[in-house]
Formats: C-alpha cells, structure tokens, sequence
C-alpha cells in the first residue's frame, strides 16, 4: 500500500506539469496539441491509470513512443534547430534511458535506446563500482556506427554538463545554450 503512495507522488507532479503546459498552450492559442511519453512512462507500473487519467481530466491523448523513435525525433529536432553538419550523432540521456542517433547528410541512417539513465542508474546499481559495471555492460550494445567527430547532446543532463563547462571557462551565462560548443579537451 506504500507504494501505491509513493507511485502517486511522480503521477501527480507529471500531471501538474501536464495541465501546467496545457495552460500555456491554451493561452498561446494552439491549434493543436501533441503529447508524446518516453521512457518514465514505458516503464511505469501505473502508465495505463495515468494515461486515462489525463485523457477524461485533460482532455489529451497521450502516445507512448518507443526509444528508437525517441533518438529519431531528437535527431530531427537537431536538425531542424542547428547548423547543418554532414555528419553527428546525438546523444540524448534521460532519466530511465539514454538514445544515440546517428546523422548522415540530414537523415537519420541508425538509433539506438540504452537502459541507461541517471535515474535509472542511481536505483539499480548502490555504489560506484556498481554504476561503473552497469554503464559498461549497456554502453557495449553501441557498435562503430555511433563513432562521430561530431556529438550533440540534447536535453537537461547535456545543459547541466555545459554549464559547468561554460561556469569553468568564464563564458558569460547569461546566453543562451542553444549551439552552444566545445571540444573534448575543454571538458
């Protein structure tokens, strides 16, 4: 019975969020309004009474996407937002997992999803060691084609890690992240 509790603290902040980017929606008259969930929700135990929830109290349908088609939309995102390079891999770490995606001349030639997120981490494996052999064992499942001069990350741990970058240069913080760069020595 706890844990029905504990299950119901994560369903109601993602709900507050839901209803909270609603709001914004509504306000900026969106014509339309399309609501993808990734890996939180894949492995939910309770994703079927969350998913009804917000469709009979919010009226929005949720879609479930795998984390193949998660990696090819944040490929397709890249695309659409940053300079255009003949060739990158994008690398997308989550809470329950981290997608690779790889680019060649603006297509998405290959992706792949890794049980590897920071969350996902942190419960599964108690010490250093223990996260250090879990990191290895999925990071083994990505072949040669994800090698790449070229790497762009997406989401809130990628941000977190250049502005730590960023803090340690002196670069002034106030600008915004978006294309933000810098090679692997400077990390």
């Amino acid at each position: 019975e706890n844990n029905g509790n504990l299950q119901q603290i994560p369903m109601q902040r993602a709900f507050e969020a839901l209803r909270s980017f609603l709001d914004i929606s509504k306000n900026l008259k969106s014509r339309k309004i399309l609501c993808v969930a990734t890996s939180a929700l894949r492995d939910a135990p309770n994703k079927r009474e969350f998913i009804k929830r917000v469709e009979k109290e919010l009226g929005i349908k949720i879609k479930v996407i795998d984390g193949q088609k998660e990696a090819e939309f944040g490929a397709i995102s890249s695309l659409n937002l940053l300079p255009s390079f003949d060739e990158f891999v994008t690398v997308d770490i989550g809470g329950g997992s981290t997608e690779f995606a790889k680019v060649v001349n603006a297509k998405v030639v290959k992706t792949i999803t890794l049980q590897l997120g920071h969350v996902r981490v942190y419960e599964k494996a108690k010490s250093m060691d223990e996260k250090k052999a879990l990191i290895k064992s999925e990071l083994k499942r990505l072949d040669s084609d994800f090698l790449s001069k070229r790497v762009v990350t997406i989401g809130g741990t990628a941000r977190e890690i250049a502005k730590y970058i960023q803090k340690k240069e002196g670069y002034p913080l106030y600008k915004c992240l978006h294309a933000y760069s810098y090679s692997d020595e400077t990390a």
